[in-house]
């Protein structure tokens, strides 16, 4: 498949990070596919941004559409978002930039640059090179246990979070966060008080 094998989630072949929510999360099929299709990449996506992520179908790119796809899994929900980042060479702008302020003073009859004019070429050149730049992709799955009020993703980053809990809230309302490793240890240890007593130590 174009993006790999997204039948890990199902198989148990990757690792899952898992994320929870306090809101409660109640539509039915239909309501949630719509949502999904309003906050679907190909419906965010716009090529004046260095970042674009949004959801798609859990057979994606086989299925760009969530009126096309299944959502229900059993009792669990499955979808995806993908996330699309343009990176610009910092060494490749920068010869851009020095080549670009020249010809703007040689044209302009200017012997230096103001402020206003160094960042007009700046934002000429970022959106230049912004819209010819090949993006990287990366594709999230998504398993949703609502009943628990959690969620489990196959993708963890700082990046990556942040655009889901973007989507999440916009979508949904709903808040997302992860467990802190006090609150991971609290709950794997048969005694939580101890370690509370750890952390007095």
């Amino acid at each position: 498949m174009f993006f790999g094998d997204y039948m890990g989630i199902l198989s148990g072949s990757m690792n899952l990070f898992r994320v929870y929510f306090n809101d409660p999360f109640s539509f039915n099929t239909l309501e949630l596919s719509d949502i999904l299709e309003e906050y679907s990449f190909n419906a965010l996506y716009s090529d004046e941004k260095n970042v674009n992520y949004g959801f798609v179908p859990f057979e994606y790119p086989e299925k760009e559409s969530f009126q096309d796809s299944s959502l229900l899994y059993g009792e669990h929900i499955l979808f995806g978002m993908r996330y699309d980042e343009k990176k610009i060479n910092a060494k490749y702008f920068n010869l851009e930039f020095a080549a670009l302020k020249k010809k703007f003073m040689e044209e302009n009859r200017k012997e230096f640059l103001s402020k206003m004019d160094v960042e007009f070429i700046k934002n000429t050149l970022t959106n230049r090179l912004t819209k010819s730049a090949v993006p990287n992709s990366t594709i999230v799955e998504i398993l949703l246990v609502p009943e628990n009020k959690e969620a489990f993703i196959s993708v963890q980053s700082t990046k990556i979070f942040e655009a889901l809990s973007h989507l999440f809230k916009s979508a949904f309302d709903i808040s997302i966060y992860q467990e802190t490793f006090v609150e991971l240890a609290k709950r794997v240890l048969n005694n939580p008080s101890k370690m509370d007593r750890v952390l007095q130590l």
